[in-house]
């Protein structure tokens, strides 16, 4: 039975990888002592319960010739409804007789009570859809070790059947994204105080805007000791970004939390991450695991003396600062350090199988994504009537404080923020505060009409306005998504006094009288249930419209290279072209004073690079420009006709002498490679001396001549690739750019 479901493929997704299990248990072991109860809230088969006691079992069991006294209590909970599900329990067991076999060869005789100890160490949960979760558990396990789920499918269905029983629904008050913020709730509850919890994540619990009230609860409630960083493809069924994070329960809430934090980026876990699993030699995850018990042991100690560049010690600020925004902690090292360890390529380039396994991918999530909108489109529809209310009838409007400066921030540091117009972090820190609690805020300059919920304490300068609740049945949140379009909307196309275009104010008094749809009960009265169920949808859409614009960048971001048999020669641009630069007397004068049909080209991306049109030209070729300075320094362009360039591009007009090499290879060629020679880090440059150095590579026949048709087959291979790419990022274009009504 054990090898026949085993060897079944879908069982893959039932398996830890075992040194993925290893690891964290090493790093839990000097927590299970006698008394100490470990629980896996989704056991599967069982190993991260098993393996902590595998070579304590004598310790930990205490046999005599009549009767087993175990001095430490595992439970493993999982669910299961259909015959395949269930037998996730069944092998947990079956494991468990092959971990004690010994034991039980030694004292035949204790055989039915090893069996009631099996059975009260793995339990089926088959009375509800929400299997542990069902059971509201608090304070009760000195360890929990597990690999939660975190599929998305299905996480709708489990928050409904929540909403069924009132006890679960106190419980449950995070309101967390997906199966996995729900276990995340259950686990840091069910721990005792002073309690550890070792917990696999996907990085989604660490960067969705909608998860920070998770993160907050987690460091109300916990010690955050450390988060190690795994690589894609560490488990068997997926591709997800996941995380080791390491927990302890506080004893009491209002304690604040000092001490700094173990992070670590894993490149490889010792086995290939295919199917195969074969052992390598590489495995950073033991060495993880030897400096986080390291760290434990002298957390300043460690600070002190930590050279290893793949671990880095954070102070608790820079987690407490993102709550908000961001914990994904690979971006706390710098580009050239990630790619030192080789976490990142320089120029990135994969194969053309890796990206037609890169679009499957893509396409696989997105079907798992289509799969929860389809789950939330077919719920049965409440018949919601709704009421108009001014805006200034359910807040107050009020405007920040112009003191609130860069300059006041530096004369009073503390840690409470001072949020401006930016909707991506606050201006500064100060050591007062004027708000405590969470509010609707918008950007009333700059980024006029942008929304953002702000939680905590802090304050807001000029640049921003809040609005403070009249009535506790409002849900801001449902606010948010009604009103966010409209502010944004009368940011813009009024005139300014010499008839331009303004698009920087929203001030208080041109949303005060602004009719927003709020739904109400049988009674008249504010209907904060629907209110919520309404949020929980857009906020599944707002996370599927990231994870799409995530794929989009992923997949406009590789280098996809074509493995081809010829012989190479390499030959410098400067022998190649005439290389020149645009002129500085084109400015926006010159262009108004100017007008006329020939395209004037600058340093920006959009529209091909035409700022304008003049009346005269400096060029007339079949060549390529370059972008010469600034963020796009390197943006490389094939042009046709007559044109003129400003300062900021450069042109490369092939000599007459090469007539046996592709204008559309080179091209190619420099927009894959071109960018990597920039030089600078804020203002870029690529110069025309950088420019003259480069050497590229091109195709020769037999007689080391250089191969036009050769040239050509690649080019075209390539302008393909560039199809397909473009023709993916339409489409993943058409799923961001959809606005979706919901009632």
């Amino acid at each position: 039975f054990l090898k026949e479901s085993i060897s079944k493929k879908n069982w893959g997704q039932f398996f830890t990888p075992l040194k993925v299990v290893r690891a964290i248990v090493e790093m839990a072991k000097d927590e299970i002592k006698d008394g100490s109860s470990i629980c896996d809230p989704a056991c599967g088969v069982g190993k991260f319960l098993l393996e902590p006691i595998v070579t304590r079992l004598d310790t930990f069991y205490d046999i005599t010739n009549k009767d087993i006294k175990p001095k430490i209590t595992i439970h493993g909970f999982d669910k299961g409804f259909d015959k395949d599900e269930q037998k996730t329990i069944i092998l947990a067991k079956a494991n468990m007789l092959i971990y004690f076999s010994d034991l039980i060869k030694e004292n035949p005789a204790l055989t039915k009570k090893f069996a009631t100890i099996f059975n009260e160490s793995f339990i089926l949960k088959t009375n509800s859809i929400l299997g542990t979760l069902s059971e509201p558990i608090e304070n009760e396990y000195d360890l929990i070790l597990t690999n939660p789920p975190y599929v998305t499918s299905g996480s709708s269905n489990l928050k409904e059947e929540i909403k069924k029983d009132k006890e679960l629904e106190n419980y449950y008050k995070i309101n967390a994204l997906g199966v996995e913020g729900l276990f995340m709730e259950w686990i840091i509850k069910a721990l005792k105080p002073g309690g550890k919890a070792f917990v696999v994540i996907p990085d989604g619990m660490l960067n969705r805007q909608n998860d920070k009230h998770l993160r907050k609860f987690l460091l109300d409630e916990c010690y955050l000791d450390g988060l190690i960083s795994l690589p894609l493809n560490t488990f068997f069924t997926t591709n997800k970004k996941t995380y080791i994070l390491c927990v302890t329960k506080k004893i009491k809430k209002e304690d604040i939390q000092t001490s700094p934090v173990f992070t670590y980026i894993v490149s490889e876990i010792g086995e290939t991450r295919d199917i195969y699993r074969f052992d390598i030699e590489q495995n950073d995850l033991q060495e993880a695991v030897n400096l986080f018990n390291a760290f434990k042991g002298s957390k300043e100690y460690f600070l002190k003396n930590n050279s290893e560049i793949r671990c880095k010690i954070q102070p608790i600020e820079m987690f407490s600062k993102n709550i908000e925004n961001n914990w994904t902690i690979d971006r706390w090292w710098s580009e050239k350090e990630r790619i030192d360890l080789g976490i990142i390529k320089k120029n990135e380039k994969i194969s053309l199988f890796e990206f037609s396994s890169l679009v499957e991918d893509v396409a696989s999530s997105i079907q798992e994504l289509q799969i929860e909108i389809r789950e939330l489109a077919e719920k049965k529809k409440s018949n919601l009537n709704y009421k108009k209310f001014k805006l200034n009838e359910l807040f107050d409007i009020k405007r920040g404080f112009s003191k609130y400066t860069k300059k006041y921030g530096n004369i009073n540091k503390g840690n409470y923020p001072v949020y401006s117009a930016s909707n991506n972090s606050p201006l500064t820190f100060i050591n007062t505060y004027d708000f405590e609690g969470e509010f609707l805020t918008w950007a009333t300059n700059g980024f006029a009409g942008y929304i953002k919920v702000i939680s905590d304490r802090f304050s807001i300068n000029a640049d921003r306005g809040l609005l403070i609740s009249k009535n506790e049945k409002v849900n801001i949140h449902f606010v948010k998504y009604q009103i966010e379009p409209i502010l944004r909307n009368l940011a813009k196309g009024r005139r300014g006094e010499k008839g331009k275009d303004e698009f920087t104010k929203v001030y208080p008094s041109m949303i005060e009288n602004l009719k927003i749809f709020i739904p109400i009960n049988e009674n008249g009265e504010i209907y904060i249930e629907k209110q919520q169920e309404i949020v929980e949808k857009y906020q599944v859409i707002e996370e599927t419209k990231k994870q799409v614009k995530e794929y989009q960048e992923k997949i406009n971001g590789i280098y996809v290279e074509i493995e081809n048999n010829y012989k190479i020669k390499d030959i410098n641009l400067k022998e190649l072209f005439t290389v020149s630069k645009g002129k500085s007397i084109y400015t926006n004068e010159y262009v108004h004073k100017n007008k006329g049909k020939y395209p004037l080209y600058s340093s920006q991306t959009v529209n091909e690079g035409i700022i304008g049109y003049i009346n005269s030209y400096d060029y007339d070729n079949n060549c390529l420009t370059w972008t010469t300075d600034g963020i796009y320094a390197g943006t490389i362009f094939k042009r046709n006709g007559k044109f003129s360039m400003t300062t900021h591009c450069g042109a490369l007009i092939l000599k007459n002498k090469y007539k046996n090499i592709s204008l559309d290879y080179l091209h190619i060629f420099l927009k894959t490679n071109l960018k990597k020679y920039a030089e600078g880090t804020q203002n870029k440059r690529v110069t025309v001396r950088i420019i003259k150095s480069i050497a590229i590579p091109i195709p020769t026949n037999n007689k080391g001549e250089f191969d036009l048709e050769a040239q050509k087959q690649i080019a075209e291979k390539y302008r393909k690739i560039d199809e397909i790419k473009l023709t993916i990022s339409k489409e993943l274009d058409k799923i961001q750019s959809t606005n979706i009504s919901i009632k």
